[in-house]
């Protein structure tokens, strides 16, 4: 069998997903059930050598998998970049991360991961793309060049994670946006929305009706000259308007008997 070396299948809707005896013999699936009698599935069967050990290029981003993340993707030593971004994985960072040693590039953003980075991610030396944004990870983040030299927007919307980049202590962090894993569209598309803070706006807007409305009553019931300088502001309008109106209409009557 050819040696695999790039396994792409982002934007699928798969869900489900397993590795089975990674060193020689196994199976490695994952399927998405579409309709509820329609699954779609992709099987890799291999004898012997197991091809998945020789992949460099792994992207499952934008599906639906849920669970944690294999232990047995650590074994897959080769990998330079891995991509499972988008989806609705949980528990902790890939266990025995530091096997990688290849590894450049690596994206576990916008799913459900807790828990700790672990220092073996500061042991990789070739890592130069990082993104753990919009997960819920704890806790300091390791010291290492590769690390540290990543901007602040790698590790965003981690409410309990801190150290360089990041402030030194935990810090609250906005809930980070909902994002449609079914939807095919560019995930460049949701990078930049922000959660409006719908509750506080109306809120305030109550609070500021109240504030003026009763405001300028409060000053008109209370103070005689400010409620009859008001009163005589309202009858002087109503005394122009009344004017007003009475010579557009003369007018008006004027250009139609003209006619």
């Amino acid at each position: 069998m050819a040696a695999y070396r790039q396994l792409s299948v982002s934007f699928n809707l798969f869900r489900y997903w397993t590795f089975q005896q990674m060193d020689y013999q196994g199976k490695f699936h994952i399927a998405s059930t579409i309709l509820p009698y329609c699954i779609r599935m992709i099987v890799l069967e291999f004898e012997y050598k197991n091809p998945l050990l020789d992949l460099m290029t792994v992207d499952l981003s934008c599906n639906e998998l849920v669970g944690g993340i294999p232990k047995e993707i650590a074994e897959m030593r080769r990998l330079q970049s891995l991509n499972l971004s988008r989806n609705d994985l949980n528990g902790s960072v890939i266990e025995g991360i530091d096997q990688m040693k290849m590894l450049e590039s690596l994206d576990l953003s916008k799913n459900n991961l807790s828990g700790v980075i672990p220092q073996g991610l500061a042991n990789l030396t070739f890592l130069s793309v990082l993104d753990l944004s919009n997960n819920h990870l704890s806790g300091r983040i390791p010291s290492s060049t590769q690390l540290q030299c990543s901007d602040r927007s790698s590790y965003s919307y981690n409410a309990q994670l801190y150290g360089h980049p990041l402030q030194e202590c935990p810090r609250y962090s906005p809930h980070k946006p909902h994002i449609d894993h079914g939807s095919n569209t560019n995930p460049q598309e949701h990078d930049d929305d922000e959660e409006f803070p719908y509750l506080e706006f109306y809120i305030s807007m109550v609070i500021g009706f109240f504030v003026i409305f009763w405001g300028i009553l409060g000053c008109l019931i209370v103070n005689r000259s400010w409620r009859n300088a008001y009163f005589t502001f309202l009858t002087d309008m109503m005394s122009w308007l009344d004017m007003m109106s009475g010579v557009w209409f003369a007018r008006l009557k004027k250009k139609l008997m003209r006619a």
